[in-house]
């Protein structure tokens, strides 16, 4: 049971990362490029990382 919960704790963590660090990229070409950059598929890849990566870790308090 405890290993299950690290497991998906982490796994919740690094999905969490991923989407904070999909905006990255977005400020080098953003602003360090000062190019004209489209926020929809940054945007994208941060719900797809921050929402289940937020329900793997914190799920349990939602089910309860």
């Amino acid at each position: 049971m405890r290993t299950e919960y690290l497991n998906r704790h982490r796994l919740g963590l690094i999905l969490i990362l991923i989407g904070l660090t999909a905006w990255l990229p977005y400020g080098v070409f953003k602003y360090g490029l000062d190019r004209d950059v489209a926020v929809y598929p940054f945007l994208a890849w941060h719900l797809a990382g921050g929402i289940p990566g937020f329900l793997l870790r914190r799920g349990d308090l939602l089910w309860r």
